[in-house]
Formats: structure tokens, C-alpha cells, sequence
């Protein structure tokens, strides 16, 4: 059984107000327009989400299905900043769609 918090205390109420932070992350829309992407490249950018800090693992929601053969990735690579990265496997240019993504830090 969880203790129930003194909200009282001011200690308690800032470890709280941290915990409940940490549950519900840092969010971030961004538009990604990466343009035509060449045969095995990386197109990569960065996105500011503040209070991001390197270690912590990123979400994204991206509002369409990526086309077969590109892979994405996204990391917090520097206080405040996520870098998405879109590679494409195959053997030809691929241009996905301008859409705006979710990225969300989690502490």
C-alpha cells in the first residue's frame, strides 16, 4: 500500500509534482518535411523539447504509416534538443509526406 502524501510538507509536494512529471513527460509537435530521401541515407533533425535530458527515452506519434523500407529513430542527443532520424533501406529515393509528429520525453 502507497502512504498517503503530505501535501503539506513542502518536500513531498515537489517530489510529487517531479514524480507526476516524469510520468506524463515532455511533449513537442513538429512538422517533419524531409524531402526526397537517397538510396541507404539518414535524414536527420532536431526538435527542442525542453526539460528532454540525454538518457531519457523518446516516444513519437507520427500521424501516418512511414512507407516500406524507411525506419525512424529519435533520441534526446543534448539537454532540450530530440534528433529524428529517417533512414531509407532501399535501393531507391524515397520522399515520405510532410506531416506534423508527437514527441514525447519520458523521464
Amino acid at each position: 500500500m502507497v502512504p498517503e502524501p503530505n501535501l503539506g510538507n513542502t518536500n513531498e509536494t515537489f517530489y510529487m509534482l517531479g514524480l507526476i512529471h516524469r510520468i506524463l513527460g515532455m511533449t513537442q509537435s513538429a512538422t517533419i518535411d524531409a524531402g526526397s530521401i537517397a538510396s541507404h541515407a539518414t535524414y536527420t533533425t532536431t526538435i527542442t523539447v525542453t526539460g528532454a535530458q540525454v538518457g531519457n527515452t523518446v516516444h513519437t506519434a507520427r500521424p501516418l504509416s512511414l512507407q516500406v523500407g524507411l525506419f525512424m529513430f529519435a533520441h534526446v542527443s543534448a539537454l532540450n534538443t530530440v534528433t529524428l532520424a529517417i533512414y531509407n533501406s532501399t535501393a531507391g529515393a524515397l520522399t515520405p509526406p510532410s506531416a506534423t509528429w508527437n514527441i514525447r520525453v519520458m523521464g
